[in-house]
């Protein structure tokens, strides 16, 4: 070697010389081309010096070789060099510092113990065998430089793992590593936190981790000024690493560099609020890197809030869940966690570990829990949270077009053509927690792969598995939670297990209408077990279920009803509904809720509320009449069984149609319908009642039994609106109500405003002004409850309204007159030059001839019954498939509890409803009446009073002869059984001729024409909403008048005597009674004479028995008289204005009595 050519030294500075020569002392440029003979490898230590001070000072010069790398290049601050790892692991050591009480926490054993240099180095002094060391450690800390702060260090601390050193703080680099940490995965301990795994060969730069420690330093920096110059290097390190935060996370980088205007006081304040002074054994044991440099640490409980796994939204992917936020402002928003869960996700700043275990259920409250792995107090949701332990499963298959019932898989579906039976389905095992995060129709949707977010899947028989499947705050990530549930075990969630377990129930369930625009909302719930059941109504934005809920038990195992039932009112909409069974087992029930688009139309409904049948007509906008139908496409009553699904309890169907309503009408029940009432037994009239709850109407009477628990009311229109009776007037509201709210339903169903419906309602003209007042205040308080204030509603005397159907055919010069015979009443209109004058009314008609005269009404002294009630029980009897027929007439022919009217009304309802059950079959009672000769009396007794009535009211007021007569109402179909000729051509002869009679003139140059509507319980309706469309009608020239007998004056609302009844009953010199009764025998004697006149044969009434049947009329008329007034009066207060004829009083006793005595083959 030739040492004048080569100069041995350890940098590749030049320099001048040769040989051996005197040089300087190295300066830092010839420092830094010192090249490590390692080639700085990780792996390989630079020193080999025992002591923490040559440690710390490798760490002062990592971080002085790296800043000065990454000023040239930021990229460089991540590397793989020895001095990345030094400055890696020091960053880790502060990153335990910062996360001490958390890393504990999670049962990790680590530790802080303190060193104080004067105490220990004194005591190293003291000991002969230590004292070089301890000199020597003083006099290297009284000589090192001012800047590095080791001079003003009194404590160092070193941070313990598993006992072993791993590091401390210092004053040059605040922390600093241990070279002789273990392999965290030989230890079985890694300690994760963001993306960085600690002390590992993967080295993590500072602006790569957590945010919440990112930010922490660099508070620590601007809180204490100092720190700049002791621990410059590190410093510097941490200003070029900002250059390279600007670049991965500008937000962030904005936050930091915003630091830097802060007060030193603000930041402090601000750094005792976001977390707590660090400290190494308890209280007051604060850890100081420098005097008044205090170290601050992650409060106890919190975690960082880097995370994947905070429930996200399916409205907005990707976002952290804004509905819970909304809901509970003041609390964090929870993960939602999955056990078993293969992803690389974020997990409060660490990464996600397969092994980290979920359990099933946690039963800490919510905001208590502490995170698994982490054991941190943080919220988060597991599979409980969301999935009940009970599968509630349910006797039928379900209606998934109105209620959701997840999504089905290897379900068996019901196809009756084919005879199979599909399996029976479940209500949701959701807890009404769901919905604090999510909408009603997320658990109906589909994920972006396909999948439903909610499933129930059939394993087997026995077994069903259970998927919900929701989001997470990173972008198109959903967590799976799963729960299989078995038949006939019990519940096992635990920690370590999740089985369910499948509870059977026997019930259905109701919503009417299902519109959540509906004002007015009932629910139903059946139970043929007769267990408890309590149901709670929810809004998707509220937690607590609604409290303004309306609840009524309404038949009860206890009583012996086949089933239990319960009805529940809502005056404002709900999304869902929790159903809890035995307080035990809760479900939810999620309603397909009807969307109508635009409810804008306006409509028009027509109600007459009869005594017998009721009918309701309706128009869309300017259309035709049409009867008030339920249809598919409309349906009211939503049902949670598939209808094509056989019913093991049919009384799963039959307690709803009985107590709500049939599923749809306009077939097999349809209006007109009776005019029926069903209230629940024991019903209080006194206390508050709620349609559909207490009451609803029958549409099923005639065609099905009644529930034993049930009493169904007729004869509501006059039996209940008596003034005396507060009880019958609460039940004529509950009727009209209970047909308000189908209006209501209708209208909104079918895209309607309410604000734009229009209804009219009818009254007999011989109703007392009192009950016609409370009809009216019915009709608008109800029109207001239902329809809103807007509604219009007018009303209409029942005799006017069948005229404007066929007013077009009364082409003439003479009056027309409307006869429209109902069940209650007669009402009688005039009409000339088309347009209404005068009309009457009374109280003859269907229930005359049907009824129990003035009889008790709970009787079944009628003839009609007596003659044909054998013949009818026979035919059933008969024929087995009409047994609910037989059930019914079993049950209204109760002598205890039946009426006359019901039962013979039954009788006329069975023709079309066994036609409507098997067609090969027919029977019909109309027929047998027309066939029947010994009746025929009654009919034209019946029909020519009218007439004769009709004719000397027409005539007292100088009205000319009528040239058409129009028949309408329910009772004139009974036309029929005197003429049983379409063309009615003896019936017009027989009216001409009773006209001519009472007049004493002849009809000349016209005849009289008759013409009986074809629907004559429909023409009311259809006439009145033709008038409300064209609106002709000039009501002010009508005049109600009374003509109390042929005898008697005649009254008048306009012009004309008034009189009361306590001035009638008073005049003892006009005897009143005397008059209707000697009208009445002259009008026994007219058809008498008009019998012959016709001939009785052709007439069909036999000539053998005409003296018989005179005799029956002409009996006890006075008695017959006083009971028909006594009834009036029980109507009436008798300081009312008479509103009626005297005529009819003995007729309807001489009537009653002529029936019966037929019927009892006594004539």
């Amino acid at each position: 070697m030739n040492l004048k050519e080569e100069v041995l030294r350890l940098h590749s500075a030049n320099q001048v010389g040769t040989d051996w020569h005197e040089t300087g002392k190295m300066h830092d440029s010839q420092i830094e081309q010192i090249k490590d003979p390692s080639g700085e490898h990780h792996n390989i230590a630079i020193t080999s010096i025992p002591s923490p001070f040559a440690r710390i000072h490798l760490t002062e010069n990592a971080f002085e070789r790296v800043h000065k790398m990454a000023d040239l290049d930021p990229s460089r601050l991540h590397g793989n060099s020895i001095h990345h790892r030094l400055i890696s692991e020091a960053l880790d050591v502060a990153l335990l510092f910062f996360e001490y009480d958390n890393v504990r926490a999670r049962n990790m054993e680590v530790d802080i113990v303190r060193w104080n240099i004067e105490d220990n180095i004194a005591a190293l002094n003291r000991n002969p065998k230590h004292a070089v060391l301890g000199h020597a450690l003083e006099l290297f800390i009284k000589n090192s430089a001012q800047n590095s702060g080791l001079s003003l260090l009194q404590d160092i601390y070193i941070l313990r793992w598993n006992y072993l050193p791993v590091g401390g703080t210092c004053a040059s680099t605040l922390f600093f590593s241990s070279p002789n940490i273990p392999d965290p995965k030989e230890q079985g301990q890694q300690i994760v936190f963001g993306e960085d795994s600690l002390f590992d060969n993967s080295f993590c730069p500072l602006y790569k981790r957590e945010k919440d420690f990112i930010r922490y330093l660099y508070q620590l920096f601007y809180r204490y000024p100092k720190l700049k110059q002791t621990a410059n290097l590190m410093w510097k390190y941490m200003e070029v690493s900002l250059r390279q935060i600007n670049r991965t996370d500008p937000d962030l980088f904005k936050e930091l560099k915003a630091l830097e205007n802060k007060l030193e006081d603000t930041l402090r304040q601000d750094m005792d609020r976001s977390y707590s002074i660090a400290n190494f054994a308890g209280p007051n044991t604060q850890i100081e890197i420098l005097p008044d440099v205090v170290l601050y640490k992650r409060k106890e409980g919190e975690s960082s809030a880097e995370t994947d796994f905070a429930i996200g939204s399916f409205s907005q992917p990707g976002e952290v869940n804004q509905k819970y936020s909304q809901l509970h402002p003041d609390q964090k928003v929870p993960l939602l966690l999955q056990d078993k869960l293969q992803a690389s996700l974020l997990y409060m700043g660490s990464r996600w570990r397969f092994e980290t275990k979920v359990p099933p259920v946690d039963h800490k409250p919510l905001q208590e829990r502490q995170l698994p792995d982490i054991n941190n107090k943080y919220p988060y949701l597991t599979i409980s949270d969301f999935l009940e332990d009970y599968l509630l499963e349910l006797p039928f298959e379900a209606e998934q077009d109105s209620f959701f019932m997840g999504h089905l898989l290897n379900f068996n579906l019901t196809d009756r053509a084919q005879a199979i039976l599909g399996d029976r389905h479940f209500a949701l095992p959701i807890k009404p927690l769901f919905f604090s995060f999510f909408e009603p129709e997320d658990l109906m949707r589909q994920l972006p792969d396909g999948r439903p977010v909610f499933s129930i899947e059939k394993l087997s028989s026995s077994s069903f598995k259970v998927n919900l499947r929701l989001p997470i705050s990173k972008n198109n990530q959903f967590l799976n939670l799963e729960r299989i549930y078995y038949r006939n075990a019990e519940p096992h969630i635990d920690a370590q297990h999740n089985d369910g377990a499948i509870r059977s129930s026997q019930l259905n369930l109701a919503i009417m209408p299902l519109l959540q625009t509906a004002k007015h909302l009932r629910v139903g719930l059946v139970d043929i077990e007769h267990k408890d059941y309590e149901i709670k109504f929810f809004k998707a934005s509220q937690e607590v279920h609604l409290q303004n809920v309306k609840e009524q038990k309404r038949s009860l195992g206890s009583t012996g009803a086949l089933a239990s039932s319960q009805y529940f009112a809502l005056q404002e909409p709900f999304d869902y509904l929790q159903l809890v069974q035995e307080g035990r087992y809760p479900a939810i029930i999620l309603p397909k809720w009807r969307k109508v688009a635009n409810q804008s139309k306006s409509f028009s409904f027509a109600i007459d509320f009869g005594t017998t049948n009721t009918h309701i007509e309706y128009s869309e906008g300017h259309g035709n009449p049409k009867t008030f139908d339920i249809g598919k496409n409309d349906a009211q009553l939503a049902q949670l069984n598939n209808q094509e699904y056989r019913l093991s309890f049919p009384e799963l169907n039959s307690y709803f149609l009985k107590e709500l309503l049939p599923l749809e009408i306009g077939g097999e029940y349809h209006f007109p319908s009776r005019t029926a009432l069903t209230e629940r037994q024991n019903l209080n009239w006194q206390q508050a009642a709620q349609s559909y709850l207490d009451y609803n109407p029958t549409l099923y009477f005639e065609q099905d039994s009644s529930l034993p628990q049930s009493k169904i009311i007729t004869n509501l229109k006059w039996g209940d609106l008596s003034g005396n009776s507060d009880e019958g007037q609460r039940r004529v509201r509950a009727y009209l109500e209970s047909l308000m709210f189908m209006i209501h339903n209708k209208v909104l169903l079918n895209g309607g405003d309410l604000n734009k419906v229009e209804l009219l309602w009818f009254y007999p003209s011989s109703m007392s002004r009192r009950s016609k007042s409370e009809l009216r205040r019915n009709w608008e308080d109800l029109a207001k409850a239902y329809l809103g204030p807007n509604a219009k509603i007018s009303d209409l005397p029942e005799s006017e309204a069948p005229y404007y159907e066929h007013a077009d055919t009364a082409i003439g010069s003479q009056p027309s007159v409307n006869i429209d015979i109902g069940g209650g009443t007669t009402d009688v209109q005039v009409f000339e030059k088309g347009q209404p004058t005068f009309h009457t009314s009374f109280r003859f008609a269907g229930d005359t001839l049907f009824g129990n005269g003035y009889g008790r009404q709970q009787s079944l002294e009628n003839g009609f019954v007596k003659a044909f009630s054998s013949q009818v029980e026979n035919y059933l009897d008969a024929n087995p498939e009409l047994g609910r027929f037989m059930s019914v007439y079993q049950q209204l022919s109760d002598p205890a509890k039946g009426r006359s009217a019901d039962l013979n009304s039954f009788f006329f309802s069975l023709e079309g409803n066994i036609r409507n059950t098997n067609p090969d079959l027919h029977f019909s009672f109309a027929e047998k009446l027309r066939q029947d000769e010994d009746f025929s009396i009654a009919f034209y007794t019946f029909h020519l009073a009218i007439l004769y009535h009709t004719a000397c009211w027409m005539k007292a007021q100088d009205l000319a002869m009528p040239q058409y007569i129009f028949y309408s109402g329910n009772t004139s179909k009974s036309l029929d059984y005197l003429d049983n000729d379409p063309r009615k051509e003896l019936l017009e002869e027989l009216a001409g001729r009773v006209f001519e009679r009472v007049y004493q003139q002849e009809y000349d140059r016209i005849r009289l024409e008759l013409r009986v509507s074809s629907q004559p319980k429909e023409a009311t309706c259809k006439g009145g909403l033709k008038l409300l469309r064209h609106q002709n009608r000039n009501s002010g020239r009508i005049s109600s008048t009374v003509l109390l007998s042929s005898h008697a004056m005649l009254l008048g609302d306009r012009t004309g005597p008034r009189l009361t009844y306590n001035q009638m009953i008073e005049d003892k010199e006009r005897n009143f009674k005397e008059g209707a009764l000697k009208s009445y025998l002259e009008f026994v004697d007219l058809i008498l004479d008009l019998g012959y006149e016709f001939r009785w044969s052709d007439l069909g009434i036999p000539v053998g028995k005409i003296q018989d049947y005179k005799q029956v009329l002409s009996y006890n008329l006075e008695a017959f008289y006083e009971a028909g007034l006594r009834e009036r009066l029980q109507l009436t207060d008798p300081a009312d204005l008479i509103e009626e004829t005297l005529f009819f009083y003995p007729l309807v006793g001489a009537l009653h009595r002529l029936i019966l005595e037929i019927g009892n083959k006594r004539i």
